[in-house]
């Protein structure tokens, strides 16, 4: 699939329900398809989706050391969606050692300062971005889907429902264009539960940074060469 057939799919998917991007999907990558999942605030959407046509798909969990500290209730979250859809689960965790929360912090609310962002980019690749790629690397992953929305983040309007890496590997997100009144009124009608403290510390005192993991080439590149 190249680039025009990307455009040309995207443009046909806009126009279909979730539902119908995850069938198209297991579909088209009939092996080498997963999901990632952060089992952020709404987490429980995009499972409840996928595991509705592929209950046995494999749930990617990059788990970070400092994400149950500052998430109450966090492990028993995950823990929680695991037993309700007995989820094919495989947590990959970063192999960085620990390192001071301040440190942390400091890197990712000041990136306006060189030397820091600097360090916000290794942070974030030792305990977000390395996690993922050995995943994707140990899994055989072609395709996978993740439950990103364009509103999270305004490096995310850029993106699409399909995009494709650098290496090939495709990426699919059914619930893209899916505003938050829509995400609030699935979770009121399927009865699913709500990651309220759900807290990355990767992505800023405002939750509103991109953590590295769904950022293209080309925008991981625009914030290497701006002030961003």
């Amino acid at each position: 699939m190249n680039l025009v057939d990307i455009d040309k799919k995207n443009g046909f998917l806009r126009d279909m329900n979730a539902d119908y991007i995850v069938k198209w999907a297991n579909g088209r990558f009939p092996t080498g398809l997963v999901m990632t999942s952060s089992f952020g605030k709404y987490s429980a959407v995009m499972i409840n989706i996928v595991t509705r046509v592929m209950p046995d798909i494999s749930v990617i969990y990059v788990k970070h050391p400092y994400i149950d500290e500052f998430s109450n209730g966090n492990a028993e979250f995950v823990l929680s969606l695991r037993r309700r859809y007995h989820l094919n689960f495989h947590q990959f965790d970063s192999l960085a050692p620990r390192r001071p929360i301040a440190d942390i912090d400091s890197a990712i609310n000041n990136e306006d300062n060189l030397e820091l962002k600097r360090l916000a980019k290794e942070y974030k690749y030792d305990y977000k971005i390395e996690p993922l790629e050995r995943a994707l690397k140990e899994l055989n992953v072609l395709a996978w889907f993740s439950g990103i929305m364009s509103w999270e983040t305004g490096k995310r309007k850029e993106n699409n429902i399909l995009s494709r890496r650098e290496d090939g590997i495709y990426k699919i997100h059914p619930i893209f264009y899916w505003t938050e009144n829509e995400v609030l009124d699935y979770v009121r009608r399927n009865n699913l539960p709500i990651n309220r403290h759900y807290f990355d510390i990767f992505k800023g005192r405002e939750q509103n940074k991109e953590c590295g993991l769904h950022l293209t080439k080309e925008q991981a590149e625009s914030l290497d060469s701006s002030g961003l």
